[in-house]
């Protein structure tokens, strides 16, 4: 799996219907709020199979950042 089809997978998990890149930056998204953090978690947790933390996200500037996180 490519860091293409990790970002729409991402996008569509969200339900972001945006065309959005890797350079997007999540606190101008109106969509990623703490409800989306936590399905951002579950979704790693589900497709992925890795647990990721919290402050790891809190880390994350761009949708890019979330895609690094789960490869």
């Amino acid at each position: 799996m490519d860091k293409k089809e990790i970002l729409k997978m991402i996008l569509d998990n969200l339900e972001i219907e945006d065309d959005l890149g890797f350079d997007a930056e999540l606190d101008k998204l109106e969509q990623w709020d703490s409800m989306a953090v936590i399905a951002f978690i579950a979704f790693a947790d589900d497709k992925f199979n890795k647990s990721i933390s919290v402050s790891n996200i809190k880390s994350c500037r761009t949708i890019g950042d979330l895609v690094d996180l789960l490869l």
